[in-house]
């Protein structure tokens, strides 16, 4: 008896778009861990009046707020 559905038929067919799926996968998870390690929240300059003050004046922040 013939199967209608044969996977075994399809696979080689299938390879090279599971390859590029794993590999686009693969390159999500690497650039988020690149955001991550270079923009993360340990990276932020602090938002608040005194920061956007010093960044306008160009004078050094008070060191208790530090």
């Amino acid at each position: 008896m013939k199967r209608l559905f044969n996977i075994s038929h399809f696979a080689p067919e299938l390879r090279p778009a599971r390859d590029l799926i794993v590999a686009l996968a693969l390159k999500g998870v690497l650039l988020l861990a690149i955001y991550l390690l270079f923009f993360g929240p340990a990276h932020r300059v602090p938002s608040d009046a005194a920061a956007t003050a010093a960044a306008f004046i160009g004078a050094n922040e008070p060191k208790d707020s530090q």
